[in-house]
């Protein structure tokens, strides 16, 4: 969290949000992961991993307008 509050500006690969997801998937704190995600996705297009992983949660819960929007 400390290098997100100095460095929000991240986009690139293995950055500290998706670290910092990693953690929030690993502690079943999915809405926290969810949130760090959608921040990825926002500020980067080709965020792959962070879509993927999107469009597994969006499907889990059965929401697909999430679904169409993180696959498109």
């Amino acid at each position: 969290r400390k290098l997100i509050e100095l460095y929000p500006e991240q986009r690139h690969g293995g950055n500290a949000y998706e670290k910092l997801a990693l953690v929030h998937r690993r502690l079943g704190e999915t809405d926290d992961e969810r949130g760090l995600l959608a921040h990825i996705a926002a500020v980067n297009s080709d965020a792959q991993s962070a879509y993927l992983r999107l469009i597994e949660l969006d499907s889990a819960r059965n929401d697909w307008a999430a679904v169409l929007t993180n696959a498109t």
